[in-house]
């Protein structure tokens, strides 16, 4: 079952979003988390649920919440035209969840949200070590647009 997230559901989506940072710091060593990261992400998971410009789902089996998608109406900076956009900021499934279609029925939420908002992009980020990450947003039409290469001396 999909659904809205709640207020009474911070404690399940603060163990999910850890175990996504979790699963993206073993992915690759140069994504590093502030200590009290987990307590920052808690303070404004409220907020984005008050936020009318922000669409925060959960998914449910037998009461257990296995998994969440956060977007937001995105806004480009004034440098570039000015064509709203909707920003999927997490999507995280429990690894014994997955491959049963629920990160698809939650972005397809998502993708019907912009639409009822008159709005028909949709953008993210993939951690580009997560080739299965990838190869999922890719089988639902996104294709690579801008990429950021990183160096340490």
């Amino acid at each position: 079952m999909l659904r809205k997230a709640t207020l009474s559901d911070l404690p399940a989506l603060a163990d999910l979003w850890e175990a996504l940072q979790q699963e993206s710091m073993a992915a690759d060593e140069r994504f590093v988390l502030s200590k009290d990261a987990k307590q920052r992400i808690s303070n404004d998971f409220p907020l984005w649920l008050k936020s009318e410009e922000c669409l925060f789902l959960v998914a449910e089996q037998d009461t257990k919440i296995v998994g969440y998608i956060a977007a937001f109406i995105w806004i480009p900076e004034p440098l570039y035209l000015q064509v709203d956009e909707i920003f999927i900021r997490d999507l995280y499934i429990l690894p014994h969840y997955r491959n049963q279609g629920i990160g698809k029925a939650l972005f397809l939420q998502v993708e019907t949200w912009g639409k009822s908002l008159g709005i028909d992009s949709i953008r993210l980020g993939a951690l580009s070590k997560n080739k299965s990450g990838l190869e999922f947003w890719q089988k639902l039409g996104f294709s690579p647009f801008l990429s950021y290469l990183s160096k340490s001396s």
